[in-house]
């Protein structure tokens, strides 16, 4: 059962398609597409076709880095993009006030972005399905093909997952 679930891609018509994207209550997270139209019936002789791809748990947060690595790559104001970035994410009093306390924590220290780097890996891992959700959602919304996508985009950055289908 998801605990989040979006829908971010639908075609109306004859050959419907719908793709959502959930975050389960385990922090498992799933984009799932259906169709229906002739074109099913006639490939698999049935009128729905279902299909996902599943992240588990335990590879969100490399599903997450890679994310954000392609998201702020090559940008000299990363971390500054960054931070507005996060002041984005709701509820936006939260990423505000982790924005005070990091830098009440780290003001005037030379390796601050090492410290930094250090306390992120003690990161709830709670939060990075929310994370890796919200990145996901911006980079796929809109797109039809996005469960087919989201697989290739795992497989190309070594993303554990499963793909699986229904009829």
């Amino acid at each position: 059962m998801a605990s989040r679930a979006i829908e971010i891609a639908r075609r109306e018509g004859t050959e419907f398609r719908s793709v959502y994207l959930s975050l389960e209550d385990d922090g498992t997270i799933k984009m799932d597409a259906q169709d229906i139209g002739p074109t099913v019936t006639e490939h698999w002789g049935d009128d729905d076709y279902e299909f996902w791809v599943r992240v588990p748990p335990a590879s969100v947060p490399k599903l997450a880095f890679e994310l954000l690595r392609e998201k702020f790559s090559g940008q000299l104001g990363a971390v500054d993009a960054f931070r507005d970035w996060c002041m984005t994410v709701p509820p936006a009093s939260l990423p505000k006030l982790a924005f005070k306390l990091l830098c009440e924590k780290f003001s005037g220290r030379l390796g601050a972005v090492d410290a930094f780097r250090d306390s992120c890996m003690t990161v709830p891992p709670a939060s990075l399905p929310k994370l890796a959700f919200k990145l996901l959602r911006k980079k796929f919304s809109g797109q039809l093909g996005a469960v087919d996508a989201f697989r290739d985009w795992c497989t190309t950055h070594g993303v554990q997952h499963e793909f699986d289908h229904w009829v």
